[in-house]
């Protein structure tokens, strides 16, 4: 009977140690991932900071003014193809955000939209655009800047991380259309 109740606590600290082993792997583990993913977001910034040659779009001058308010700018020259989008409002640099989603499962993406519009009341996913393209739109995922990012950075996220780096793309649209 001692013989038995000796293996039984033995298998229980045995069962016990595993678990704690496992959860210091985890915690680990997220600790460089949130490094890396924090890494990737401040290249993808860097990636989309080139700025572009650009044009104001100015409105009716108030009376007194020479210059109409500046209601936006548009580019004066395309991005190569290729290359990252260029900016113009730097909204899409200040929409790249990262998240953990788990210990070991992390985010990085953009949240970036155009303004609401007739054909877009949610506003037009321009990032979603630029590195996927869509169907129905004429020349989208000519400019990515997620993915060619990640391959170039690939080797530095594998030290930050210490494994290896699995890259998703979620193609699904949930854009109101």
């Amino acid at each position: 009977m001692a013989k038995k109740d000796q293996e039984a606590r033995n298998k229980e600290a045995a069962r016990k140690l595993e678990e704690r082993i496992l959860l210091q792997l985890k915690r680990g583990a997220g600790k460089g991932l949130e490094a890396a993913v924090r890494f990737l977001a401040a290249r993808i910034k860097e990636a989309v900071s080139v700025p572009a040659p650009k044009m104001a779009i100015r409105g009716v001058p108030l009376p007194g003014k020479r210059l109409g308010p500046i209601l936006g700018y548009r580019a004066t020259a395309s991005a190569l193809k290729g290359a990252p989008p260029r900016v113009l409002s730097g909204k899409l640099r200040q929409g790249v955000t990262h998240k953990m989603l788990t210990p070991t499962v992390g985010l990085v993406g953009t949240h970036a939209r155009s303004l609401p519009s007739k054909k877009y009341p949610l506003g037009f996913d321009y990032p979603r655009y630029h590195e996927l393209g869509k169907e129905d739109l004429w020349g989208g995922g000519k400019h990515q800047f997620i993915k060619p990012t990640v391959k170039k950075y690939r080797k530095e996220l594998r030290l930050v991380v210490g494994a290896a780096v699995k890259m998703e793309l979620k193609k699904k649209y949930t854009e109101a259309q």
